[in-house]
């Protein structure tokens, strides 16, 4: 039979303690870096999903009106035209998946996002 002694009793040492705490901290910053690149993908493929949607959703606009729409705002009030993006501004204004407002140009018809690393999407 085994029993433990005294030198067994009283735990861990302050080294092994320091290690597991070192090593719980590595282990947390390298799957929080991946998180922070799988949440940069996602966000990035949900704007290219809205952008793709706005666009069809102005076209739709334009056949059915026989113009374009003069603002963005116009085209989703009228929810017939594509499904009603979830984010908003206090103005109502359609913000990307990053935070920044959609641009559109009533000049030529064109809707960009106005995070500026996704400006020419």
């Amino acid at each position: 039979m085994i029993y433990l002694t005294s030198r067994f009793s009283g735990g861990g040492t302050i080294f092994e303690l320091a290690f597991c705490i070192a090593l719980i901290f590595i282990l947390i910053s390298v799957f929080s870096f991946y998180a922070s690149k799988i949440l940069l993908a996602a966000e990035e493929a949900a704007l290219r999903s809205e952008l793709s949607n706005l666009r069809l959703a102005i076209e739709v606009y334009k056949i059915r009106n026989g113009n374009a729409p003069e603002d963005l705002k116009s085209v989703h009030e009228n929810s017939k035209y594509f499904v009603i993006i979830g984010r908003h501004d206090k103005e109502g204004t359609l913000i990307d998946p990053f935070g920044n407002a959609y641009i559109y140009s009533s000049r030529d018809h064109k809707v960009r996002s106005g995070t500026s690393k996704y400006v020419n999407w």
